[in-house]
Formats: structure tokens, sequence, C-alpha cells
């Protein structure tokens, strides 16, 4: 093995590991983390309710929202995904008010805006390639899932919105490999390192051919 394959072959083991702690964890605990928080896994019900309420964790626009206006759209992510959540302002009120008598927000917005991110980005890391895949994350995804879990499976519509999100990517995903044995299984991170080897080994080529060319 040459020092470049035995150098990806490592990344890729560990991205392995990884991969699969992370599509484990939905099925051991009903709760994640965002920082030092703990918060329910992210669900189609919490992309409606998001999506609905403009957040730019959802809808983009992120880096342009103002400090206040940002500090204010982490609590509203934050309380979504909270064990705490209720359908009542006045719940919310409660909620928030101690965030803002504790003054956590502005200490901790740098963050957890990182960790908001990481959060869904682990979250739809394994989001299949088909279906609305392209799309960004939206009530008309959810839709698509509900009406696709709903035809394959019988679910009933709270059973779909209330799952957590990355365990439905993987049991679609898992399903079109039962019907497609040619059908490739979902790696992102394993896959992102395979397409940075091939690229990587295309440059040495090249590289190579240049130098020949030289001699």
């Amino acid at each position: 093995m040459d020092a470049l394959a035995e150098y990806f072959q490592s990344r890729i083991s560990a991205a392995q590991g990884e991969m699969q702690i992370r599509r484990d964890l939905p099925y051991i605990t009903d709760q994640d983390q965002i920082g030092r928080h703990s918060v329910n896994h992210f669900t189609l019900r919490h992309l409606v309710l998001l999506e609905h309420a403009g957040s730019p964790y959802l809808v983009g626009g992120l880096s342009k929202i103002p400090l206040p206006d940002l500090a204010a759209h982490t609590l509203l992510f934050l309380w979504a995904v909270s064990p705490d959540w209720e359908p009542n302002i006045a719940a919310r009120n409660k909620w928030e008010q101690q965030w803002i008598d504790g003054e956590q927000v502005e200490g901790e917005l740098v963050s957890l805006v990182a960790e908001i991110r990481e959060f869904i980005k682990r979250s739809f890391a394994d989001r299949p390639i088909g279906g609305p895949a392209k799309d960004a994350p939206s009530a008309s995804m959810a839709a698509w899932y509900v009406t696709y879990f709903a035809r394959k499976f019988s679910w009933s519509e709270s059973q779909i919105l209330n799952c957590p999100i990355s365990r439905l990517f993987q049991y679609r995903s898992a399903n079109v490999m039962m019907d497609d044995p040619t059908a490739v299984a979902n790696a992102p991170e394993v896959n992102e390192l395979i397409r940075e080897r091939r690229q990587r080994r295309r440059q040495l080529l090249q590289l190579d051919e240049y130098r020949c060319s030289r001699n």
C-alpha cells in the first residue's frame, strides 16, 4: 500500500467509525446535544415549525442577520427542539426568560451558532440522493416524506412527523437498497474522502506527466 493509500485508508476507517456512531445515536437515546444543551433529535415537525418561522438556520441568510436578531433566531431554534417545547406562548416566554435572566444567549452566541449548524449537518447527513434532495429543507419536503412512508409502510402522519429525521433517511435508503440490489449505500463522510483521494491521485498523475514531459 503506497503512502497516499495508507493515509486515506486511515481517514476512511475513522470516518466510518464516526458515521456509525452518528447513525446509532437516534436509536440509543431520545435526545441529542447542542453544545451543553440537551435537545430532541431533529424531526420533520421541527422542520415545518422553523421554516414557518423563517429561521435563517433553515431558509438561509444566516451570515446577514444582525446580532440582536441572530440571538432571537438562535433562541427560537433552541426552543423548537427543546424537550420543554409546548405549543403555547406562555411556555415559550417562561423558557426564554430563564435564558435572558442568565444572559446566556449573548455569552454563548458564537458557539451556539456553530453548534446548531453542526446539529443540522449531522441530522441531514444521511439525506438520500433521490427524492426531494436538491431542494432546501422545507414543508414540501416534509409532505414528500409523510406521503412516502405512509404509502410504503402505512405509518401515521404523527409517527412520521415525530420520528428523528436521520432515522427516516436511513429507513428510506435501506428500503431503496432492498428494492434495488445495484443501489449504492449512502455514506456521505466516506464518499467525500473517496472523492478527495481520487482528486489527489489525479493531481499526482498530472504532476508525474508534467515532470516526464520536462525530461
